[in-house]
């Protein structure tokens, strides 16, 4: 995973109002399923709300049109609208859940374990209900860096062990072929 500066996510995130974090989960949800994780798109996570906003920007133009001609709704119309509302509200949390536990699970998977499943999806639950989920981020990119800070200093030995050996083998003086 790529080492972020977890100070630079607190300050991009106050200055974009959290938008940046968006990119963030959109960015480390890449990251991980390019590491074999199996998170579902990120589309998917935004599809609710997404929804939320079309049915009224709908609602808003047919109220419009029928101004413009005199009518108004038909009441079928409004509780179409109302019914189809509500229950793309209701699956804002759902599709949420679902979204952040395939997360997890990748973040599990991505950090070997150092960086648990339930640790980073019960924090995300509890930091949600207690309206302070911007933290979430911050506690689960130190873990990426853990992994990519270890990742690196392994990588790091494995060149200077590498590059202190002999071309031909440990050096233990003239290499002599017998046949």
């Amino acid at each position: 995973m790529k080492h972020r500066s977890i100070l630079r996510l607190l300050v991009l995130s106050i200055v974009t109002l959290g938008i940046y974090q968006l990119l963030w989960l959109k960015q480390t949800r890449d990251e991980m399923v390019r590491k074999g994780a199996k998170i579902p798109p990120f589309l998917m996570l935004l599809s609710p709300i997404l929804a939320v906003v079309g049915l009224f920007a709908l609602w808003l133009m047919l109220g419009v049109q029928a101004d413009a001609y005199g009518d108004t709704l038909s009441t079928s119309a409004d509780i179409g609208i109302v019914v189809a509302s509500i229950v793309a509200v209701i699956s804002i949390p759902l599709v949420s859940l679902y979204w952040f536990y395939q997360y997890c699970y990748g973040v599990d998977q991505v950090t070997h374990g150092q960086t648990s499943f339930g640790i980073s999806y019960v924090l995300f639950i509890v930091f949600t209900l207690f309206g302070v989920n911007f933290i979430w981020p911050f506690i689960i990119q130190d873990g990426f860096n853990k992994v990519s800070d270890n990742s690196h200093k392994h990588n790091h030995s494995t060149k200077s062990k590498h590059s202190s050996q002999h071309p031909h083998g440990p050096s233990s003086g003239p290499v002599i072929y017998s046949r």
